[in-house]
């Protein structure tokens, strides 16, 4: 599946250290890409997906809430983007002391990933 192999290479990239120099390529998706036609291709979903998880675990909360809004104007039904929108968006409440909206924003990811 083409998508493991994505999120695998994201994967060696964050082990890596690399995750800076990743999202300051022309394309994240290209830097991850094997295939050479993913290479020149636009996915813009998943590129912005990719993106978020990498803004993520770089702690970019605000780029990240960004690139999710981005991914769901794509496709708003996807539940993958609405749950990390969530608890980015719930992160950045908190850091505001907004601690009540943050519960919120939470609770809507638990809903849609029951723990």
């Amino acid at each position: 599946n083409a998508t493991k192999v994505l999120v695998r290479r994201r994967q060696e990239l964050a082990k890596g250290g690399d995750l800076e120099m990743a999202l300051e390529c022309r394309s994240y998706l290209q830097l991850v890409a094997e295939d050479p036609q993913q290479r020149v291709a636009e996915v813009p979903f998943l590129l912005y997906m990719l993106r978020t998880v990498a803004l993520c675990d770089l702690c970019r909360w605000e780029e990240a809430v960004s690139d999710c809004r981005k991914a769901l104007s794509i496709d708003p039904k996807d539940e993958t983007a609405q749950y990390t929108l969530h608890i980015a968006t719930g992160i950045l409440r908190a850091k505001c002391f907004k601690f009540e909206a943050a519960v919120g924003c939470f609770s809507k990811a638990i809903r849609i990933r029951p723990v």
